[in-house]
């Protein structure tokens, strides 16, 4: 088994068509009428905004058994969030650690 459950194919497969409109909106938007325009400006806004839950959610529990995989994971990840998304976790963790430092 390749992933820790079953269930994260939905999430693969979110992230999967994120890419798929960002491709069909930048290489079709010259051709396309106003009304489609303002569909994948919808389209885009709704995926940008859950792949972003994703990337949190995927900081809290892990999605696959094998730290490389999970590693590719969390770059695909950072290119539709916008940071990396390996560096909220050191920023965390740093902040925990100087937290429980402080008692």
């Amino acid at each position: 088994m390749i992933l820790h459950n079953n269930y994260d194919v939905l999430s693969l497969i979110h992230v999967l068509n994120y890419f798929i409109f960002t491709y069909l909106a930048w290489n079709f938007h010259p051709v396309l009428s106003c009304e489609y325009v303002v569909v994948f400006a919808v389209f885009l806004c709704y995926y940008s905004f859950s792949c972003a839950c994703i990337t949190h959610n995927s900081l809290h529990s892990r999605v696959f058994h094998s730290q490389t995989l999970e590693t590719i994971y969390h770059q695909i990840l950072t290119l539709t969030y916008g940071h990396p998304a390996k560096t909220m976790v050191r920023i965390m963790f740093t902040k925990l650690l100087w937290l429980s430092l402080q008692d």
